[in-house]
């Protein structure tokens, strides 16, 4: 029952010793105020989480439903094609049934196609047939057995990764393996409707677009540094090849929430596919241990082949020795003047918690003065930040939204920091985590399995639903 609903006479009763209990409780001693402040501020917060945070992070995802994104004039969603597992002989050929049954070459489907969706049919058909001729290998593998290493470059053509997570690793293998083969003998796969790679990334090596089966023979080793960014397409003769196949891995997130990230056919079809690609590798380089569980969790290899070969590793600038002023890496002291400056690292994706971070702040300061938070990871969404740190219940100007910065400017702003929060849900490494410990930054943390890995469990991990 609401207090509206009472009799007027009730209702005024009610709010009357509301009103007084309010005026009694300034005359309490601070530190009781302090503790009723803390809690109605930590119950706001707390009803906003829940309207600005999606279920699946708050561990009440709803029932896992493959649906097209605008089902008019589409046929019905290929259900059997789209398992993560292995497709069984009769998953592959309802597969095949669906894709001639439903052709793309008359004009009400070209028409249908232009949905501002990313045209999802035509990517769930192409990524269905690419999973199709992955599971159809050859009696005998290609033959690969020239002098020349094949090396996926797509995702170091989109400035999405930049120098940061997947671009880092992929720069840092393309790196290291320049440095091992001539260019001349190093080939890069890329894309042509991307972006070009960088002449001082790219060297002299020569670039494609797709491998053929005539071109298998000239290569020896194939390098996947991101094979979850683009289709296996171009590569799949030399994955049914006798190559040595090398893969990085990075994580299996959108297997943790199916809801968020495979909620629609073409979503869940490419990631299919790329998990397809990537059983036919023969090594793995995971970037954590929790990736390199997860890997042989998840793909289950065979056991009559045995296990392929993985390891964790790393690039080497990860842990690079810090260019900073040495004095600010001993840790800060914050003087009692001085108000201490909380820095949240975090990514524009919702999987970085960046409300659950403001809201943890706001509520654990609530009796502070004056408090200063500098967002840092959310360059160009100052305005969303603005929203989200109101709803936080932090004051006008409280929170600052960091542009781009360099390396150098933000290991100077991490230095600076007496806090640095980092919320996220999930993740497959925490380049943040290490970051701002290597600036000597106090850490408050997620209580995850990657930032357990890094830094142990304690009182500085948190729950990020909580």
């Amino acid at each position: 029952m609401r207090i509206d609903d009472l009799p007027p006479g009730v209702v005024r009763k009610l709010k009357g010793a509301r009103y007084r209990l309010r005026q009694f409780s300034h005359r309490l001693p601070a530190p009781v105020q302090a503790a009723l402040v803390r809690r109605r501020h930590l119950a706001h917060v707390t009803i906003n989480q829940g309207h600005l945070t999606d279920p699946a992070y708050l561990g009440k995802a709803p029932i896992d439903e493959v649906k097209w994104l605008n089902p008019d004039g589409l046929p019905d969603v290929p259900l059997i094609g789209l398992g993560l597992g292995r497709l069984r002989a009769d998953a592959q050929r309802a597969t095949a049934d669906w894709i001639d049954a439903n052709l793309v070459d008359d004009d009400a489907m070209l028409d249908r196609r232009l949905d501002n969706h990313g045209d999802e049919f035509g990517r769930t058909r192409a990524a269905l047939r690419t999973r199709l001729r992955l599971h159809r290998r050859p009696d005998s593998p290609h033959w690969a057995g020239g002098d020349k290493v094949l090396f996926d470059a797509r995702s170091l053509q989109s400035p999405a990764f930049g120098t940061r997570g997947i671009g880092r690793f992929a720069a840092a293998a393309l790196e290291g393996a320049r440095a091992a083969v001539d260019d001349a003998d190093l080939v890069l796969l890329i894309d042509s409707g991307l972006e070009q790679i960088p002449r001082a990334l790219a060297g002299e090596c020569t670039q494609v677009t797709r491998v053929l089966e005539r071109d298998v023979a000239q290569y020896s080793v194939l390098i996947q540094p991101s094979p979850m960014t683009a289709s296996a397409d171009p590569l799949i003769h030399m994955l049914h090849s006798n190559a040595h196949k090398v893969a990085v891995v990075f994580d299996f997130i959108p297997m943790h929430y199916p809801t968020i990230y495979l909620r629609h056919p073409a979503a869940r079809a490419e990631y299919a596919q790329g998990l397809d690609a990537l059983r036919l590798y023969d090594e793995f380089i995971c970037i954590s241990d929790v990736s390199r569980r997860e890997l042989h969790a998840f793909l289950a290899f065979p056991k009559t082949h045995g296990e392929p070969r993985s390891i964790v590793a790393w690039p080497r600038d990860v842990l690079r020795k810090s260019e900073a002023d040495t004095a600010l890496r001993k840790g800060r002291r914050v003087s009692e003047s001085e108000i201490p400056r909380i820095v949240v690292m975090t990514g524009d994706e919702p999987r970085k918690n960046t409300f659950g971070a403001l809201a943890a702040i706001g509520a654990a300061t609530s009796d502070a003065p004056d408090r200063d938070v500098v967002v840092l990871g959310m360059a160009g969404h100052g305005v969303r930040v603005h929203h989200w740190s109101i709803a936080a219940a932090l004051r006008p100007g409280e929170v600052k939204t960091a542009e781009r910065l360099s390396d150098d400017d933000m290991e100077e702003l991490l230095a600076s920091a007496a806090l640095v929060v980092v919320a996220s849900f999930d993740e497959g490494l925490s380049l943040p985590v290490i970051e701002a410990l290597r600036s000597w930054a106090p850490v408050v943390a997620s209580d995850i399995p990657a930032h357990r890995e890094l830094i142990r469990s304690g009182s500085f991990l948190a729950d990020p639903k909580n």
